[in-house]
């Protein structure tokens, strides 16, 4: 993976987990396995792999520490990267975070500053402010 397929699969992966998050909130954690997609999930993709657990009731730590096991396998710097902060969304999800902290984490772990990710603007767009003015 390179940079610029990063960017892209990080900017769908904010978007996805925004709305994941809305749908939660509104009709519980629950309602999520309505759209886990079964092909990633057999293809051990950490976002809907680890939202299965969740939604199957595993512990927070179980689920981490099974998502960690599969992150270590990767060999791809970016694809690596990519991978935990998809396990992070999956944390963010099973605790309940809202949309707000969940950016805040995922973009700790981007490399991107706030002035240059490329969803600040989304985010910001489904929240109050994200920063004060």
């Amino acid at each position: 993976m390179n940079i610029d397929e990063f960017v892209e699969k990080y900017s769908d992966l904010v978007k996805l987990v925004t709305n994941r998050i809305e749908k939660a909130t509104k009709n519980g954690l629950l309602s999520l396995e309505d759209d886990l997609d079964l092909e990633k999930i057999h293809d051990r993709d950490i976002l809907e792999y680890g939202i299965m657990l969740v939604c199957n009731g595993y512990d927070a730590e179980v689920i981490k520490e099974i998502l960690f096991n599969i992150i270590s396998q990767e060999k791809d710097e970016y694809m690596r990267l990519f991978k935990n902060i998809q396990s992070e969304a999956v944390y963010c999800i099973n605790i309940g975070c809202d949309i707000k902290l969940t950016y805040y984490i995922l973009n700790s772990l981007s490399g991107f500053s706030f002035k240059d990710d490329p969803m600040k603007d989304f985010v910001e767009g489904k929240t109050k402010r994200l920063f004060p003015k």
